[in-house]
């Protein structure tokens, strides 16, 4: 027999604990931004840029090569940053838009429910299409007088899938891509230190 007042307390702690991991990754990406926005502020110089080139007929220049890499891993590290940002932004917009569809059939169809089916896994191109869908293109939304009808459609089910698919792909590339952030931000970190000794 299952203790409702239990599994209410499950459901609670879960909520608030999924609360919790969401902030503590949106303040984690506001930070490494910043940090990587003044780090490159700080690092780069226009004038050892213009002056690297490329000659197979010398010897590789370590100064250049080094300080180069590091550039060139904290911009990767800056566009996963503003990846997860954007990934975040719609991943709420279109969670939120889910809630209130589920609301919207629960109220207008007398109790019934939309599927909530286990999605399997995701990888890297999924993650990547998903980022590029809630860019570039229209979002497949679910109109008001759609979960009205008397006999809601196949369209509806679709399309609410579709949408509950994007929401984890782009929750599950959040947390990948602010992993990758934070590597290759203490790897340009690492290169720049190791410049700095060459340098010396």
């Amino acid at each position: 027999m299952v203790d409702k007042d239990k599994l209410n307390d499950y459901k609670q702690c879960q909520k608030e604990w999924r609360e919790i991991s969401v902030t503590q990754l949106s303040n984690t990406n506001n930070v490494l931004l910043t940090l990587s926005s003044g780090l490159m502020a700080f690092c780069f110089n226009k004038n050892t840029i213009t002056n690297i080139y490329l000659d197979l007929n010398h010897d590789i220049s370590w100064i250049k090569a080094t300080y180069l890499i590091a550039i060139l891993l904290l911009a990767v590290s800056m566009c996963y940053g503003i990846s997860v940002l954007i990934s975040r932004l719609y991943d709420f917009r279109i969670s939120r838009h889910i809630a209130l569809t589920r609301q919207r059939v629960y109220e207008h169809q007398d109790g019934k429910t939309l599927n909530n089916d286990d999605l399997g896994e995701f990888g890297f191109f999924d993650r990547l299409c998903a980022f590029c869908q809630v860019v570039f293109c229209k979002l497949p939304f679910i109109k008001i007088h759609e979960t009205k009808k008397s006999d809601y459609d196949q369209t509806l089910n679709d399309n609410f899938k579709k949408l509950r698919k994007l929401s984890k792909v782009l929750g599950n590339a959040s947390w990948r891509w602010t992993k990758l952030e934070v590597i290759f931000f203490l790897l340009s970190c690492l290169t720049y230190f190791i410049h700095k000794i060459i340098l010396q």
